[in-house]
């Protein structure tokens, strides 16, 4: 979550409900190197209100093949069964309601239940078995009585060799960059980006002494 073009990737389906998704600094971050995550506030802080109850949904266009895992890492205390977080994939072209925990035909959950009770960064991880395009959708529920601290989530990838999910450079197209090779997976156009420092990889660019692109990009 650390880049602006990248976060703007996200939609919500939140409107009307009190406590809602944001990207931001309040809930820290999973990884040392970084500031940011998505996480559930009332006001841009990193808590909610318990007097409220809320159906908030935040979700992600994604590209996944039958042998790619997805992981995330994730905490928040809620309250058990009652304030938590529960994640699904949804068809493309489908797209969930705020205000409703209700899923739509062809939803798959990727989370046996639901994920509350931790206070520390847990790492989520989970083989669809599916391919095609769908939506990752994150579901936050809260019942308006008690509770803890609420949902953050970060560091989200995608793939049997870990492509983050949020290294989007192109509709389906995703970047890594390791050991000095910057590879680029998925297909179709890359996104045009108005300088040269808006590109995902500029941190990297001093070290980068090779390309790998996939046979299905159209455009770069």
């Amino acid at each position: 979550f650390e880049t602006e073009q990248l976060n703007a990737q996200w939609q919500f389906a939140q409107s009307g409900q009190t406590n809602y998704w944001t990207i931001g600094t309040a809930a820290g971050s999973a990884s040392a190197e970084s500031s940011y995550a998505m996480y559930i506030t009332n006001n841009g802080g990193y808590n909610y209100n318990t007097g409220y109850s809320s159906t908030s949904w935040a979700y992600l266009p994604i590209t996944i093949t039958a042998t790619d895992s997805i992981s995330f890492y994730w905490k928040g205390t809620g309250e058990s069964s009652y304030d938590n977080l529960r994640v699904y994939l949804f068809p493309e072209n489908t797209t969930p309601t705020a205000g409703s925990t209700s899923t739509v035909s062809g939803s798959r959950q990727l989370t046996s239940n639901y994920l509350s009770g931790q206070s520390t960064w847990q790492r989520f991880e989970v083989l669809p078995g599916v391919e095609g395009n769908y939506n990752l959708c994150f579901v936050w529920k809260n019942d308006g009585t008690a509770g803890g601290t609420p949902i953050a989530v970060d560091n989200i990838h995608i793939g049997n060799e870990a492509v983050v999910a949020n290294n989007k450079c192109g509709d389906y197209l995703y970047w890594e960059y390791e050991n000095g090779t910057l590879t680029i997976n998925g297909r179709g156009a890359m996104y045009d980006y108005e300088s040269e420092n808006l590109v995902p990889w500029y941190g990297y660019r001093a070290n980068i002494t090779n390309v790998v692109l996939p046979a299905a990009i159209t455009h770069i």
